[in-house]
């Protein structure tokens, strides 16, 4: 144990990682792939049930977090996880529609129009995260169930 501690702070000390890795870098560097790889294990069915949101009826935020929850996040997690995966499609789609502004929009029009969205968004996915830390899925999942029931119940009797 005494020799894994002074190669430990030897490493520390040296700065970059030596030529001639030491106990503690070898150490380091085992906990960063395992992290990795757990993260592999939890990001990757996540991304791929997003796909399911292409189908008509799948919300894209819902998908991710049941597979997020299935995946072994907790409510919290799974909820920001989702959130962050919709940022890039969300900036994409607002530079997507930037091609349409007017060209005599004026730039306090436009801050006020970004900003404002923007704050209000933020806002509800604060307060839904918190809601998640309390109370779960139990609501949203009552009322996908009910809504499915209704939707088939109408199908059928058509």
């Amino acid at each position: 144990l005494a020799v894994i501690a002074v190669a430990i702070e030897a490493d520390a000390a040296a700065g970059p990682v030596p030529a001639v890795p030491s106990a503690g870098t070898v150490w380091w560097r085992a906990q960063i792939r395992a992290r990795q790889e757990a993260a592999r294990v939890v990001v990757r069915p996540i991304t791929a049930a997003q796909a399911l949101s292409l189908v008509p009826g799948v919300s894209r935020s819902g998908i991710t977090m049941t597979a997020g929850r299935a995946s072994g996040l907790d409510r919290v997690s799974a909820a920001r996880f989702s959130f962050l995966l919709a940022t890039p499609i969300t900036f994409g789609a607002g530079l997507l529609e930037l091609r349409h502004l007017e060209l005599d929009t004026s730039a306090t029009a436009l801050v006020v129009g970004i900003a404002t969205p923007a704050i209000v968004g933020l806002l509800a996915i604060g307060l839904l995260i918190r809601y998640l830390g309390r109370a779960g899925f139990g609501v949203f999942f009552a009322y996908r169930a009910v809504l499915a029931v209704i939707l088939v119940w109408r199908s059928v009797t058509r």
